[in-house]
């Protein structure tokens, strides 16, 4: 039987890597093409890994003040909201838009949240 090295796989450097897809808008294409990471990259780890520091932060505060079964329900509703955020730091760049900028990307999550949707969707199944 054939040996395979099984360190010979590696999805996180896939993941940091990223990989590019173009936008849709109403099911036709954009032009435009993000470079987006994998939801396994080191950046986008230590993010969400932030985020929940500060709800545990957050939880704890609400807790001293007796309103914790309140915070709660919120931090469930917001650790399963797909947020421009958590759409912008998959994105490292663009073509067909001009220079890549974050803040011009930011505006246009907004105008258009499907493109959420798009992204965190890429990013969870580079690697796969």
């Amino acid at each position: 039987m054939k040996q395979v090295d099984i360190l010979g796989f590696n999805s996180v450097e896939t993941a940091n890597s990223g990989d590019d897809f173009e936008l849709l808008h109403k099911g036709n294409p954009t032009g435009i093409t993000l470079h987006v990471l994998g939801k396994h990259a080191d950046v986008v780890k230590a993010y969400e890994k932030e985020q929940l520091k500060d709800y545990a932060r957050k939880s704890s505060l609400a807790e001293k003040k007796g309103t914790q079964i309140e915070f709660q329900s919120a931090l469930i509703e917001r650790m399963d909201a797909r947020t421009i955020e958590t759409a912008l730091i998959r994105v490292t760049g663009w073509t067909g838009a001009g220079d890549f900028d974050k803040e011009k990307l930011r505006i246009a999550l907004g105008n258009n949240p499907e493109w959420i949707d798009e992204i965190i969707d890429f990013s969870a199944s580079l690697g796969k």
